[in-house]
């Protein structure tokens, strides 16, 4: 049976409080959880004890279902000249505030993928929800979150990641584009989704009679043209599409605030 976002959640509101790392707070998520949205801990620069202490608390401030979100990027070769000219690039910035530059950039989050010990420490938590950024981890730790009871979301950022997401049985479809803010969810150097007002014509999933429809009313732009609203309408074939997928779908959420019904916080 097919499930309504609030109903897969077990939230009141369609609302997804976004999980910034070193920014949400226990407290933070507990009160968005308590108010009826899904409050979120972003765990990508948390240790093991850390992120124990963190999830220990939100679940002492709160019974209702909180998200934990972690990254599952795959370390990158060492780049010397890119490194350096970065580092050249931002020296500026690090002399106005007094500050000087590192002599070499380094990969300071460890990716979930290769945490053994926190997958052991999620199942032992069982928080009620869990996404992903930068890619996702294997499928054995996917089944194992799954068998859990754990609902799952991952950001999609290209097609191919979309249906890498769809194949890999995740429930909840997380479509970003550059207007996520920040840094963006890609997992390869190769984004072919630069703004959201691009999606429906993106991804190209064909519809068949088993699929479920979920058409979200989203706001691709900050000041969308009209064409763009005609395509965030319910009743739009072209997003319609863009939600349909064969099996058990996962759900697409867009990484914006909708006008009707708010899938995202701003990112």
């Amino acid at each position: 049976m097919s499930k309504s976002l609030v109903q897969l959640l077990n939230t009141t509101y369609p609302l997804i409080q976004a999980p910034m790392a070193g920014v949400s707070t226990p407290a933070l998520a507990a009160a968005v959880s308590e108010a009826g949205a899904l409050g979120s801990l972003g765990l990508a620069s948390a240790s093991l004890d850390q992120a124990r202490s963190m999830i220990t608390e939100v679940q002492r401030l709160t019974r209702n279902p909180v998200n934990i979100n972690f990254f599952c990027h795959r370390p990158t070769a060492p780049d010397p000249a890119a490194s350096e000219a970065w580092l050249e690039h931002l020296r500026p910035m690090f002399e106005e505030f007094g500050a000087t530059p590192p002599s070499e950039l380094k990969d300071i989050y460890r990716p979930f993928p290769d945490y053994p010990d926190m997958l052991e420490l999620v199942l032992e938590t069982r928080p009620a929800v869990v996404s992903f950024h930068f890619g996702l981890p294997s499928q054995e730790y996917i089944d194992a979150l799954k068998n859990a009871g754990i609902v799952l979301m991952a950001s999609a950022t290209t097609p191919a990641e979309a249906r890498q997401i769809e194949a890999a049985g995740i429930d909840v479809l997380v479509a970003q584009g550059y207007e996520a803010g920040g840094h963006r969810a890609c997992s390869t150097r190769k984004t072919a989704m630069p703004n959201m007002a691009h999606l429906p014509w993106c991804i190209c999933w064909q519809p068949n009679p088993h699929c479920r429809w979920w058409p979200p009313a989203v706001s691709w732009t900050v000041q969308p043209s009209r064409p763009r609203w005609r395509w965030a309408q319910p009743a739009c074939n072209v997003v319609r599409r863009l939600c349909c997928v064969r099996s058990r779908p996962p759900m697409l959420l867009t990484a914006r605030p909708c006008k009707a019904n708010a899938l995202m916080t701003p990112g």
